[in-house]
């Protein structure tokens, strides 16, 4: 890898980071911050690294061309991931099995190990069909009277 290949990659990268870098100032709701522009690079620096690579080692025409289609389908798994989890959300759809494991609960979560608030089963808002999850609910009504945990000059209504 020659000095001058790394800077044209550096050089489209930071080209394709106006693209967001515009939108950031103009679009409402687009929110990047420094973080996602240093995340965003890296990913298009690797990405870069990977098509040069595999265009330079590999002689054939068809076989260049299918290890970039899979470097650019790498790229854009991984960037639906980091964005909205589309991959976690693919494999739990179709049921691969793949799930975290469940954390402990903290001793005093509840009577006899039970944690206190309902449990009920729920769907993301998204409008995608998404599996059930199992979300733990609490539900704060501010305009029940309680016992005298505080005194009547403390409470405020």
């Amino acid at each position: 890898m020659t000095l001058r290949r790394l800077a044209i990659i550096i050089a489209i990268a930071g080209g394709l980071l106006l693209v967001p870098l515009i939108a950031n100032h103009t679009v409402e709701g687009f929110d990047w911050s420094a973080f996602d522009f240093a995340v965003m690079g890296g990913l298009l620096i690797i990405a870069g690294l990977a098509i040069d690579a595999s265009v330079r080692r590999l002689r054939t025409p068809a076989s260049r061309a299918a290890a970039c289609g899979v470097v650019v389908l790498c790229f854009v798994g991984v960037w639906a991931e980091l964005a909205v989890g589309a991959v976690s959300k693919l494999v739990a759809a179709i049921g691969l099995g793949f799930s975290p494991p469940r954390a402990r609960r903290p001793p005093g979560s509840g009577a006899g190990g039970q944690a206190l608030g309902a449990v009920e089963k729920t769907r993301t808002s998204t409008g995608c069909p998404t599996a059930t999850s199992r979300l733990r609910v609490y539900l704060f009504r501010h305009d029940r009277r309680r016992s005298p945990v505080w005194g009547p000059e403390e409470r405020s209504v």
